[in-house]
């Protein structure tokens, strides 16, 4: 039996079911405007794929409620490549989107046909592993940092020049039987708030992506907003000059390198207090006065639910920074009872990047 690609109808319902978890078959009638017996029919065509499982019957009840319906965590996996500064993270996610495996490559040195050939050993052997059926991997997800120019498929790479000028879709694809789909990391990290994190809840959101740069994502509608060239969410412009104080990961570590403190890495964070450390709080000050105009303006030019701020520091660094920019001067010279969006911190933290590339297959098996 073919799995993919879906139908309009199993393309709706596989996505009411996972933004709004378990339910019915009469829910799903309701929002498709069919009858109970085409949703059914519906419906059995995605649990006989195994894309959905339902709630097991009471036995010997009587007047049981309607049984729901949930994604089945083992009939789908998507993998995500995602790039950092020094190396690639390779992960297979299953269905309800947990994490089933991850592989660290270092490319400092390696090309692009070396990093493919990588990410397809990782895809062989995860699969025979684990027993996944070939059919059940919808696609690769590719997240990369840096600017496009052609259709997201070039990129002007932050890190590594061996990438530059090369048609990453094309390269994947040629080595991979599976879709492949190119995404600038920002776009990426705020795609998998999107699907598995708190903006999972939301229509309309931005997230500000703070990792060695600053980037970012716009969700409009539950959909990632890309622009004409897919280089939407750029919000760094504000801080161009890379060597002055902003409010970016890499200058998080400059600063405490500067004032002694011996980190090198965020995961080095993770053992660094943020009340205890006043270099930290200093930092957090700076960055939040910095902050603070640009995500005003964003506010008001896209009228969002929220605004979350997460990227590669440990979570506890986020909370810190929303409660410093949230001191309820942003929206001080507003006349009147305007509508405020939430300023929230990320809850997949450092997660977002990889679990935002595996995700990317979902926009085109939903959509």
């Amino acid at each position: 039996m073919s799995l993919f690609p879906l139908n309009t109808s199993e393309k709706f319902v596989l996505r009411a079911v996972h933004s709004h978890g378990a339910v019915t078959r009469q829910q799903i009638a309701t929002a498709l405007g069919v009858s109970k017996m085409q949703a059914t029919n519906i419906v059995k065509s995605l649990t006989e794929k195994g894309l959905l499982t339902e709630t097991p019957k009471n036995q010997g009840l009587r007047g049981q409620p309607a049984r729901a319906l949930s994604i089945h965590p083992k009939g789908m996996y998507t993998l995500g490549v995602n790039f950092t500064e020094q190396h690639v993270d390779t992960v297979l996610m299953n269905g309800v989107g947990t994490i089933e495996a991850k592989q660290t490559f270092a490319i400092e040195h390696a090309d692009v046909n070396a990093i493919v050939a990588h990410v397809n050993a990782f895809i062989g052997a995860t699969l025979s592993r684990k027993r996944i059926p070939a059919k059940r991997l919808v696609g690769v997800g590719v997240s990369v940092p840096g600017d496009f120019i052609d259709d997201r498929k070039i990129i002007v790479p932050t890190y590594f020049p061996q990438l530059t000028n090369v048609n990453l879709e094309a390269a994947f694809q040629q080595q991979l039987d599976y879709p492949v789909y190119i995404e600038n990391d920002s776009n990426c990290a705020g795609w998998g708030e999107a699907m598995y994190g708190r903006g999972k809840a939301l229509k309309h959101f931005i997230y500000i992506n703070i990792g060695y740069g600053i980037g970012g994502g716009i969700i409009i509608n539950q959909r990632l907003y890309r622009g004409a060239h897919g280089n939407a969410g750029i919000f760094g412009t504000p801080f161009p000059d890379r060597d002055a104080p902003r409010p970016s990961g890499s200058d998080l570590l400059a600063t405490l390198q500067h004032q002694g403190i011996d980190i090198s890495s965020f995961h080095q964070l993770e053992h660094l207090p943020v009340t205890e450390t006043p270099a930290v709080q200093q930092w957090l000050q700076r960055a939040a006065a910095q902050l603070r105009h640009p995500l005003y303006v964003l506010a008001r030019a896209f009228d969002p639910e929220a605004i979350i701020i997460g990227g590669r520091l440990p979570i506890a660094y986020y909370d810190a920074l929303v409660a410093q920019i949230d001191d309820g001067s942003m929206f001080q010279n507003d006349w009147g009872p305007t509508p405020q969006p939430q300023l929230q911190s990320t809850s997949l933290g450092d997660l977002a990047g990889v679990v935002g590339s595996c995700s990317l297959c979902y926009t085109q098996l939903f959509d």
